[in-house]
């Protein structure tokens, strides 16, 4: 059976840069560089949906050069995506709280999911400022927003809850 939902961890950069000779840095640009390869594999093999976690809540202990430059390789990797997005099919979201970046991020990542809202062939979905358990209380905070008026909030299935998660429309991932 063919994957329908991939969802990635990237992760290792450090250690392919230690192993390969390379500075951190370098490794996160080929990280990306990766990114975008597998993206047009999984095009190829007629795989819908990837999920990538690209930078979690945990990141920000990380030292601020190497904070900075991943935001700046994001935003590079922004700028990239909004140029070359007319000619693909790709659908770009974006899970996480996104709240913390500048304003120049957040406009372009809005941009980003706006221009490629109707795009069917393939979605990408990237987490970024993400974390699991943050992902679970914003879900019941959404929950108990909706039923502020009402006693108890009606939770008679999974699918009551999941329909508050980021991901939500699209299919469960198959492979991590």
């Amino acid at each position: 059976m063919k994957p329908k939902h991939i969802a990635i961890i990237m992760d290792g950069n450090r250690r392919w840069a230690k192993s390969n000779k390379y500075p951190v840095l370098t490794a996160y640009e080929k990280g990306l560089e990766t990114l975008l390869n597998t993206v047009n594999n999984l095009i190829k093999l007629k795989i819908k949906y990837l999920t990538v976690f690209g930078f979690s809540t945990e990141n920000w202990t990380r030292s601020k050069k190497e904070i900075s430059f991943l935001i700046k390789l994001f935003d590079k990797f922004l700028d990239k995506a909004i140029s070359e997005i007319e000619f693909k099919d790709i659908r770009i979201k974006f899970i996480g709280d996104l709240s913390v970046f500048g304003a120049q991020i957040k406009e372009k990542t809005s941009l980003l999911s706006n221009l490629t809202n109707k795009k069917k062939k393939f979605t990408l979905t990237i987490a970024v400022n993400y974390g699991g358990q943050q992902e679970i209380l914003l879900a019941v905070k959404k929950i108990l927003s909706e039923h502020s008026n009402k006693n108890t909030p009606n939770l008679t299935n999974l699918d009551d809850f999941e329909r508050h998660l980021f991901n939500y429309n699209v299919p469960n991932i198959d492979l991590l």
